[in-house]
């Protein structure tokens, strides 16, 4: 049986809204080349750009608002024949320096673990580095729902403390795939570690996702 989640943060953290946790119903409409993540707090959706074969756009480019006429704020590159990945938080069409690059790396054999790290602040204000590792999951769920055993497509991030990619402590996000035809899943974040964060958080969790799709 799933384990449901607390929104408890974990004790290095920052302090976490009162809002939190924060749940993204994740929709794939049918023969469109996007998603849409809703959030449970009545703010305005969020549109992911899928990138068609035929072109040498982003694999992913995550919008600030409902559609593509709102800022990008964050991208994926998948590299074929591999399964590391890039990814950009800002907009790489706007101007190159402006984007901090990231990467994404497979951490395990089998490719169910995947390790990623960026700098936040601390409470003390000073910047650190922070790793995380997404994890798949059969026990831990988004509030209200049930891993399937037929989806491969469930993930946990936890905190990547030795940067072994093992992960430890309190789960972070968790992603719980739905096998309804246009939906995705849903994406449970636990934690207020900042809006770049958040995109982060929805940028690796949207890339393994789409990844495990084609």
């Amino acid at each position: 049986m799933p384990h449901r989640l607390s929104s408890s943060s974990s004790s290095n953290s920052s302090s976490n809204s009162s809002s939190m946790p924060r749940i993204f119903k994740i929709t794939r409409p049918l023969f469109k080349h996007r998603y849409d993540a809703r959030p449970n707090d009545g703010a305005a959706s969020l549109y992911v750009r899928t990138r068609p074969l035929t072109n040498k756009l982003p694999d992913l480019a995550l919008h600030s608002g409902p559609d593509e006429t709102f800022p990008i704020v964050a991208v994926c590159h998948m590299p074929h024949f591999s399964l590391n990945y890039k990814i950009g938080l800002g907009d790489p069409s706007a101007a190159h320096d402006a984007v901090r690059w990231e990467d994404m790396i497979k951490a395990n054999l089998p490719g169910t673990w995947h390790t990623w790290a960026m700098d936040l602040m601390n409470p003390g204000g000073d910047i650190t580095r922070r790793q995380f590792v997404w994890k798949h999951t059969r026990k831990v769920a988004v509030e209200g729902m049930k891993t399937s055993g037929l989806s491969p497509r469930n993930w946990k991030l936890l905190e990547d403390v030795d940067g072994e990619g093992k992960g430890e402590g309190d789960v972070l996000a968790v992603f719980t795939a739905d096998l309804s035809r246009g939906r995705a899943g849903a994406l449970q974040v636990n934690v207020d570690f900042g809006r770049g964060w958040e995109n982060m958080v929805l940028i690796t969790c949207l890339a393994l996702y789409e990844r495990s799709r084609r």
